[in-house]
C-alpha cells in the first residue's frame, strides 16, 4: 500500500509545519496526522534540522475540523492566515492575537458561493487583537459572533475596518 504524502515537514512541540522557504527561513503552521486540540500557543520561531526558522503563516484548513481545540494564541511573526483555517472548530472560545506593527492578512471561509468570515465556525467569547487586520472580499472575521462579550483592542491597532464587530450582540 502507498503511504499517503504528508502535508507537512517537521513537527515541534505537537504543532505541525511546513518550509514555505529555506533560504529566508520561513515556515507555516499545517495540518498533520494528529488534530489540535486543548490550548495552543503558536511560536513566533521553531528550530529544524539545527536552523530557526520564523512562523510567518497559518495554512490553509490548518485547524479544520479540529473541535476540541479551546484557544489559539497568535505571535505577531504571523503576517497571514490562509483561507479556512479554522473550518470547523467548533469549541475555539479564545483567540490571542499578538501585539505587532505588521497587518495581519486573513483569509476568509466559503460555502458554496457564499464568502464568510475567517472564524464563522468558531463560537469566540473572547478576542484580544493587538494588530491591524487585512480580509479578503471585504468579509469581516468576527461579523455576528454573538458568543462575543468580551474583545480587548491593543495599543499597536490604529483602524478598525467598517463592519468588523457588526452583528456582535454580546459585546
Amino acid at each position: 500500500a502507498l503511504t499517503p504524502t504528508l502535508s507537512y515537514d517537521f513537527k515541534v512541540d505537537n504543532i505541525y509545519y511546513s518550509v514555505i522557504s529555506k533560504s529566508n527561513l520561513t515556515c507555516r503552521v499545517t495540518s498533520g496526522n494528529t488534530k489540535y486540540s486543548g490550548n495552543i500557543k503558536i511560536p513566533k520561531q521553531v528550530t529544524y534540522n539545527k536552523r530557526k526558522f520564523n512562523v510567518t503563516e497559518i495554512a490553509y484548513s490548518a485547524f479544520k475540523g479540529c473541535s476540541g481545540l479551546n484557544s489559539v494564541i497568535i505571535p505577531n511573526s504571523v503576517t497571514g492566515i490562509a483561507n479556512d483555517a479554522f473550518y470547523g472548530c467548533s469549541s475555539l472560545e479564545k483567540l490571542y492575537i499578538s501585539d505587532g506593527s505588521d497587518v495581519l492578512n486573513l483569509g476568509h471561509k466559503r460555502y458554496n458561493s457564499t464568502t464568510y468570515g475567517l472564524f464563522s465556525d468558531c463560537p469566540l467569547k473572547s478576542v484580544y487583537l493587538g494588530r491591524n487586520m487585512a480580509y479578503r472580499y471585504y468579509t469581516p472575521p468576527f461579523k455576528d459572533k454573538k458568543e462575543l462579550s468580551n474583545l480587548t483592542i491593543g495599543n499597536f491597532v490604529t483602524r478598525i475596518g467598517s463592519s468588523s464587530f457588526k452583528g456582535c450582540s454580546g459585546l
